[in-house]
């Protein structure tokens, strides 16, 4: 690599190869780049953008079980209750990533978060049906977030927390 670089203003983490081509590491950066760059993209270069494919209900399985990893401060006395209801609220903010102000402001807030490799997690194991599996396969399809990303910033979300902008849109 011949060299590094941090654009503060996009908040993206990439370096620069020895033919001077960005490397993007993680796939929240890399989604949202192409986010920022397919409105401009050429007919040529629309080969290279990522399509998101969206899966039928009928392709999740009936039911999952898995384990959601959470950070230590949050605490769940009723598990599958309250994952639930935070389910819900990450299917609303899967809504609003469809809006550009909403997803661009969504990955600023929420980027350093994940960054943050210093926060304890726990895990809780739920059994999750079709409807949330693909809630939750949604959230990571357009963010590139892990599933228990969603369920955590669905838990600030309900703490009214990083949030000023999906208020605003309310």
């Amino acid at each position: 690599m011949t060299g590094t670089a941090n654009i503060k203003t996009f908040n993206l983490r990439f370096s620069i190869d020895g033919q001077k081509r960005l490397i993007l590491y993680d796939r929240p950066s890399i989604l949202y780049f192409l986010f920022l760059v397919r409105p401009h993209l050429c007919d040529g270069m629309k080969r290279k953008d990522i399509l998101l494919a969206t899966k039928d209900l009928q392709e999740y399985p009936l039911r999952h079980r898995t384990t959601l990893k959470l950070p230590q401060e949050i605490k769940l006395t009723k598990p599958s209750s309250h994952l639930r209801i935070l389910l819900q609220k990450l299917n609303f903010i899967n809504l609003k990533l469809d809006d550009k102000l909403y997803f661009e402001e969504f990955f600023h807030n929420h980027i350093d978060l994940v960054r943050n490799d210093s926060i304890k997690n726990k895990g809780y194991q739920i059994n999750l049906k079709q409807h949330d599996l693909k809630i939750l396969d949604e959230f990571h399809q357009k963010t590139g977030y892990f599933k228990s990303h969603g369920i955590w910033f669905a838990y600030l979300y309900s703490q009214n927390k990083h949030t000023n902008v999906l208020k605003a849109m309310e």
